[in-house]
């Protein structure tokens, strides 16, 4: 029997009467298993489930991506007949080239295990031409594409056409197109006060340039009462921006290529850039040049990742000395660095949530955390269980939740909740990243409790003023937020975290240490056991104190706005 490689969830890629070799489990998402079973298959173990290896592939690609940067710096200033500095590029194209670095190896190493462990015959592709996938801008990337699986099984065709003598089979292109259109496509549709926002350019200063910083309603009054001026939100960068779709790239990226997955890439990587970068970037530059602004410094958290047209302006005020841009931490995160270090390398001044120490850093609150100023209320009798969850295909390589490494993590959680005693386990509320669950996580643990256990309410800090305990299952957001509003929090991990600072680390293990952190679930449990009924008689020890303010004093310092508005105030001086 006939063996073919199946890489994407899209059924014309299966035949009844081959067996099926599917890549990964991305590929049985959304579908009954039974309806699968009725073919002839077999299923390839996701590469990062092996032990140790997303560590040593963020080494390595972290080690690839300046190399990189500088071949990309070279080739644009050559395509574009311009002469701006590696700095202008990787504020235009940093966030991309992250991404586009992790996705190609995520793809890479996929295809090389299917090829060393599997006889294939055949790897079926739904056709394509270029138009049908290209991409306008890096949000139209991130948000429509990622998770596509035609524009999978693109990436795939591409490594498999470069580098593997596998056949191909075509499969009519009946169903897939592209919906995107326009830079700025997503942006611009959701930019509110249009109208509002152009009055008050009339009346703002713009020294300080503050865009998408996420301050919050109360920290944006707080900001105007105290520097009696008010910041917009800049409709102008969210301009929507037609460009014209190429026929075809022939792009070659010149550097020193170590191996054959360089080799690859330096063929291939452009061959994915949005048009923002290549053929239509000086249709959006000259829309940049059009906003006449001059700020001396320029603040923001997301801007300088999901907004092309603002990283094109951005770029051109940093590169003519006009403009200092400074970076903010927009989540909570304990890994260090992140982004191959790009948001560090691209700032003037980087504001980070984690006490750093080095020169170009400065430690700040997070803007939105709120702590619990009453106590705890003794009646609370839920424990509320926070998910992590992950997209269905890798796009970037960290130390986090990757694809199909989610279900190892499933599997984990339902053995801990399946071990718990059941005047415990009633107690559980399973709070889910709200709209985001590709990998049905919802459908499938709401099935282990007798109760309804999926969380309904809409704010997180709602949540927490009803629970008496909070388990994470990952040391990010939740975990910060969990852990500033006050109540006893748990975190039960998969695997042990490798990629933080060295302070970091000692703080890690003190965590763990004092039985915040777990790694086994039966050890969890039988903390749980230990706690629950006076969890806050364990929680409010001095040890435990000790061990929670030292978390606090270097990721997640407990003050008030009052710090950001003396550093704005340094900033006008």
């Amino acid at each position: 029997m006939k063996r073919r490689l199946i890489t994407s969830n899209i059924d014309s890629l299966i035949s009844s009467s081959e067996e099926n070799i599917f890549l990964g489990d991305w590929c049985f998402v959304g579908k009954n298993i039974q309806e699968r079973q009725n073919f002839n298959f077999k299923k390839i173990r996701y590469h990062f489930n092996e032990p140790n290896k997303l560590k040593k592939d963020y080494k390595y690609l972290n080690n690839l991506y300046p190399k990189i940067l500088i071949a990309l710096s070279n080739f644009l200033n050559d395509f574009h007949k311009t002469n701006y500095s590696k700095r202008y590029w990787e504020i235009v194209i940093g966030p991309t080239l992250v991404q586009l670095l992790s996705v190609f190896w995520d793809r890479w190493e996929l295809i090389n295990k299917a090829v060393k462990t599997e006889k294939i015959d055949c790897v079926p592709v739904v056709d394509y031409k270029i138009k049908d996938f290209i991409s306008q801008d890096f949000n139209d990337i991130f948000t429509n594409k990622l998770d596509s699986h035609f524009w999978n099984n693109c990436i795939f065709a591409e490594i498999i056409n470069e580098s593997h003598k596998l056949n191909i089979l075509k499969i009519e292109n009946k169903n897939f197109n592209n919906q995107s259109d326009y830079v700025n496509q997503d942006l611009e549709s959701s930019h509110r006060f249009k109208f509002f926002d152009k009055i008050l350019s009339k009346f703002t200063n713009e020294t300080n340039l503050i865009y998408k910083l996420n301050l919050g309603n109360k920290n944006f009054l707080k900001y105007v009462f105290y520097h009696k001026k008010i910041f917009r939100s800049y409709s102008e960068f969210s301009k929507k921006i037609k460009l014209e779709k190429p026929i075809e790239r022939n792009f070659f990226l010149g550097f020193d290529t170590k191996n054959n997955f360089e080799k690859m890439i330096s063929k291939k990587l452009l061959f994915f850039f949005p048009l923002s970068h290549l053929e239509g970037f000086k249709n959006v530059q000259t829309e940049a040049r059009k906003i006449k602004l001059n700020p001396k410094y320029i603040i923001t958290a997301f801007g300088h990742v999901v907004n092309d047209l603002f990283k094109i302006w951005v770029a051109e005020k940093v590169e003519g000395k006009k403009s200092k841009l400074i970076i903010s931490s927009h989540g909570g995160y304990v890994q260090n660095p992140i982004n191959f270090n790009s948001w560090t390398n691209i700032s003037d001044k980087f504001i980070s949530w984690e006490k750093l120490n080095t020169k170009k850093t400065i430690q700040l609150p997070p803007l939105y955390l709120r702590n619990n100023k009453k106590k705890i209320i003794k009646k609370n009798k839920q424990i509320l269980f926070c998910t992590s969850n992950t997209n269905l295909y890798a796009y970037r390589i960290e130390d986090y939740i990757i694809s199909a490494q989610i279900l190892e993590c499933l599997k984990l959680w339902k053995n801990f909740f399946l071990s718990l005693d059941d005047g415990i386990k009633d107690k559980i509320i399973i709070r889910h990243v709200p709209g985001f669950d590709p990998w049905r996580q919802k459908d499938q643990l709401s099935k282990i409790f007798k109760h309804n256990a999926i969380s309904r309410k809409k704010e997180f800090i709602d949540e927490l003023k009803v629970s008496k305990i909070v388990i994470n299952t990952s040391m990010q957001t939740t975990f910060f937020e969990s852990m500033d509003f006050g109540v006893p929090t748990l975190v039960l991990l998969k695997d042990d975290l490798w990629n933080l600072s060295k302070k970091g680390m000692s703080i890690y293990k003190n965590l763990k240490k004092n039985n915040i952190i777990f790694t086994d679930f039966k050890k969890l449990n039988k903390h749980l056991i230990k706690i629950y009924d006076q969890p806050n008689l364990w929680w409010n020890q001095k040890k435990i104190v000790e061990v929670r303010e030292e978390f606090h004093q270097h990721y997640c310092k407990k003050k008030n706005f009052d710090d950001w508005n003396q550093f704005f105030s340094k900033l006008d001086l």
